[in-house]
C-alpha cells in the first residue's frame, strides 16, 4: 500500500527514526513550502493570544472569512474556510457526488482519494511529457468532451510547476459553464508566482471553485488553514456540511496576522525566483537531469544521470539526511522523474554537493 510520505513527502520524523537523528537534521526537498519560514512576528502574535484556546473557535469562521471576503470583493457567504485547503477537497467531493469525474494528469493525489471517499472513480485526460506536462487547449477540449460532471485543475501544474496559459483557463471556463460543469481551481502554489488569483471569479462564472492554501507561502503545514470561494448556492451547501470548529483558534489567528503583512510575500517571490534558476542551474551541470521550466516553488527533474533511479538516487540521498520526492506516484508521470522543493542557498548548496557526491560514485 502506498504511504501518505510516499504520495506527499515531508515525513521528516520517519527519517529522523530511521537515522537515528533530531527531524531538525533532516533537509527535506520532498515538502515544498516557503523557504523564509513563517513569517517575522507571527511566532509572537501566536503566544500572546494562545488564551484563545481556552475557548471553542468560531464555529463557521466567519471573523475571518469577512476578512477574506473583503481582500477578494466578495461577501462571507461565497467563502468557506478549512482544516487546510486538502479538507476542503474531500468536503467538495463529499457535497457534489460527481458521477463522471475528470482530472488533468499529472494531478495531486488527494483529488482521487477524495473522490474515492464520495464512491467513484475520476477519469484522466493525461499533459504529455513532451509539452512539459502544460495543459494544452487540447487538453482541456478533452476533458469537456467527456462530459465531467467536475474537474480539477491545478494552477501552477503539479508537479511540473507551469503556469496554465490564461486563453487555457478562458476556454476550461467557457466549456464547463456550457456543460453544467463544476471546476475546482486549485491554487496552492499561486503566490509564489506573479500570476493573479481567480478566486474573485467565482460570482463572474458560478461553475467555478477555487481551492487556496497558506500552509505554504506562510510555511504553516502543521496550522492547516485553506479556504475556497464559490457562488452563494454552492458555498452554502458547503457550509451546511462541514462539521462545527473545522479550523482551530490560533490557527484563524494566524490567518489574520498573515493577510495584514507587507513585503513578505514579494520578498519570498523574488528569493524564490533567484533560488529557482541558481538552483535550476546547478542541477543541469551535475549531470542529475533536465529541469522543466516552470515558475512554482519546486522543479521537476527528469533523471538522466546514467546508471541512476529516482529509487537509487533517493536512498542515497536519504542516507545523508536529504529527501526528495519520487513523482511515479503522480498519474501521468513516467518514470524516471522526481521533484525538488526551492530553498535558501545554503539549503541548496547543501544538496547540489550532496548530488555531486552521490553521483560521481558507481552504484
Amino acid at each position: 500500500m502506498t504511504t501518505n510520505s510516499e504520495i506527499h513527502g515531508g515525513d521528516v520524523f520517519a527519517a529522523a527514526r530511521e537515522l537515528d537523528c533530531s527531524w531538525k537534521d533532516i533537509l527535506d526537498y520532498s515538502a515544498n513550502l516557503n523557504p523564509l519560514g513563517p513569517p517575522p512576528g507571527l511566532k509572537k502574535h501566536l503566544f500572546q493570544n494562545f488564551t484563545l484556546a481556552e475557548n471553542y473557535p468560531d464555529p463557521e469562521a466567519l471573523a475571518w472569512r469577512s476578512e477574506l471576503a473583503a481582500d477578494h470583493g466578495l461577501t462571507p457567504a461565497e467563502i468557506v474556510a478549512g482544516n487546510g485547503s486538502t479538507a476542503l477537497m474531500y468536503l467538495l467531493a463529499r457535497v457534489l457526488r460527481p458521477r463522471r469525474p475528470v482530472l488533468a494528469a499529472p494531478a495531486f493525489a488527494e483529488y482521487e482519494k477524495a473522490l474515492a471517499q464520495a464512491g467513484v472513480r475520476p477519469e484522466y485526460e493525461f499533459c504529455r511529457p513532451e509539452d512539459d506536462f502544460d495543459l494544452t487547449q487540447e487538453v482541456v477540449e478533452r476533458i469537456f468532451a467527456r462530459r465531467p460532471d467536475l474537474v480539477f485543475l491545478t494552477n501552477p501544474t503539479s508537479p511540473a510547476g507551469r503556469l496554465i496559459e490564461p486563453e487555457v483557463l478562458d476556454l476550461a471556463l467557457r466549456l464547463a459553464g456550457r456543460n453544467g460543469s463544476t471546476l475546482a481551481l486549485d491554487e496552492a502554489f499561486l503566490d509564489f508566482t506573479d500570476a493573479a488569483s481567480m478566486a474573485a471569479s467565482v460570482r463572474e462564472h458560478p461553475c467555478l471553485v477555487v481551492l487556496r492554501s497558506l500552509t505554504k507561502i506562510y510555511a504553516l503545514p502543521g496550522l492547516r488553514l485553506g479556504y475556497l470561494t464559490a457562488g452563494k448556492e454552492l458555498a452554502g451547501r458547503l457550509l451546511e456540511s462541514f462539521e462545527p470548529w473545522s479550523v482551530n483558534s490560533l490557527a484563524l489567528a494566524a490567518g489574520s496576522f498573515c493577510r495584514g503583512l507587507n513585503g513578505y510575500e514579494d520578498r519570498t517571490r523574488k528569493v524564490i525566483a533567484g533560488e529557482r534558476r541558481w538552483l535550476t542551474r546547478k542541477i543541469e551541470e551535475s549531470g542529475l537531469g533536465r529541469v522543466i521550466p516552470g515558475e512554482a516553488n519546486y522543479l521537476l527533474v527528469r533523471l538522466d544521470a546514467p546508471g541512476w533511479t529516482v529509487e537509487t538516487l533517493s536512498l542515497a540521498l536519504r542516507k545523508r539526511g536529504i529527501l526528495i520526492r519520487n513523482c511515479a506516484s503522480f498519474q501521468g508521470i513516467l518514470k524516471g522523474y522526481l521533484r525538488l522543493a526551492v530553498k535558501g542557498r545554503a539549503q541548496n548548496t547543501r544538496l547540489v554537493n550532496a548530488l555531486r557526491e552521490v553521483l560521481s560514485r558507481p552504484l
